[in-house]
């Protein structure tokens, strides 16, 4: 525990499921003057009103609590997991084919075959940063691209480094995209969001006639459980 300004504290966790278990303790706890919550990677920052709860004495009591709960390995909420259909047709996809030594067609069946966990959410509201869960992956050291597209579109499924990223609405970006998904990510005017931190994923590839299908019909946004 390290503070934070003068209204909040950052806890920082070996990894990414405690840091997420912890952020939904903490949410699902509720104190009186939590203003916000922030898991990123293994961090986990709070920020809260100090004319509602003390952020030097009564703050840090509490979070101790929820330390001591992970450190009995318990959980809030069991990890959700997405599967995102993607149809694999994004304009860097063969410059990525050249750089990992593979076709087209074997890239995306790379970046399919893995599952990825949500470490943060940012820089757009919605956006996921992705890490795979499986180390064996050859999509791995991916270059940004030198100067950022201009336009990104919605739904774009995208490389940087070791990391996918799904851009949730039109955007100016860097990342090297591989493929679009027809769903949406993010409904701001409902509050709503698909990705959590701490969250699994998956991508399932769809042929042109089924993103289409997808894009006209969205399935409906699934309440967080």
């Amino acid at each position: 525990m390290e503070p934070l300004g003068e209204r909040g504290w950052l806890m920082r966790f070996e990894c990414v499921e405690r840091a997420s278990a912890f952020a939904r303790w903490v949410e699902r706890a509720s104190w009186p003057g939590v203003l916000d919550v922030v898991a990123a990677f293994e961090t986990v920052a709070v920020l809260v009103d100090p004319d509602r709860i003390d952020p030097a004495e009564e703050l840090p009591c509490r979070l101790r609590e929820g330390l001591r709960w992970i450190e009995e390995g318990k959980r809030v909420v069991s990890v959700v997991h997405h599967t995102i259909p993607v149809r694999y047709d994004g304009p860097d996809l063969e410059w990525v084919a050249d750089r990992v030594g593979l076709s087209p067609e074997a890239v995306a069946a790379a970046h399919a075959a893995a599952t990825y966990r949500v470490a943060a959410i940012g820089f757009l509201p919605g956006f996921p940063y992705l890490e795979p869960t499986t180390p064996s992956s050859p999509l791995r050291a991916i270059p940004r691209l030198a100067r950022p597209r201009p336009r990104v579109e919605v739904g774009s499924v995208a490389l940087a480094g070791d990391q996918t990223g799904i851009y949730p609405r039109v955007s100016p970006g860097g990342w090297r995209l591989i493929g679009r998904t027809p769903l949406i990510l993010a409904d701001l005017e409902r509050d709503w969001f698909r990705f959590h931190v701490g969250d699994s994923v998956s991508f399932q590839p769809i042929d042109p006639d089924e993103f289409q299908r997808l894009r006209d019909h969205p399935p409906d946004p699934i309440p967080r459980p």
